[in-house]
């Protein structure tokens, strides 16, 4: 898990399994997340629903969906060992999961993180990213809510 200030903004690493569609085998898997399609992560850790970040790429739309397996809609969703998926749309089939706890807890570490460090490092873009960042945490505030984190890593004063 990390948290990198770039060119275009703040954008987060997550670090989950890879299962293969209709397979049974799993690799580990990371990628970067930017903040319009990590606001879709947090709202499905709030919300326990389904949430699709669409973007465009040439001619064609591709949707990255993030849910809670189906199989465990029958059990308590604000359960923090429940793992959330991550279905992006590329050539490999490749689904990622996650933890939902340690995943809640470590995202608002490192947006607390971005929070603090975006007005030194990148003040041009604060004004289109600090408002993304204000609304996952409060998203993962909720989540935290739901699930029943004690401590989600923020800072006194918050």
């Amino acid at each position: 898990m990390g948290a990198e200030i770039w060119a275009g903004g703040v954008r987060l690493y997550i670090h989950g399994y890879a299962e293969r569609d209709r397979a049974y085998d799993h690799e580990p898997l990371s990628c970067w997340l930017p903040l319009a399609k990590l606001r879709c992560l947090c709202t499905t850790l709030a919300t326990g629903q389904d949430a699709v970040f669409r973007e465009a790429a040439g001619e064609h739309v591709y949707g990255s969906v993030f849910s809670f397996d189906s199989h465990t809609r029958a059990i308590d969703p604000d359960r923090t060992d429940l793992e959330l998926w991550f279905y992006p749309m590329n050539e490999r089939r490749l689904v990622l999961r996650v933890a939902a706890g340690p995943l809640v807890v470590a995202l608002s570490m490192q947006l607390e993180w971005s929070r603090n460090q975006l007005p030194q490092i990148a003040p041009e873009a604060v004004p289109s990213n600090m408002p993304l960042v204000i609304e996952c945490q409060t998203l993962l505030d909720a989540a935290a809510q739901r699930m029943r984190v004690d401590d989600i890593g923020r800072s006194s004063g918050q």
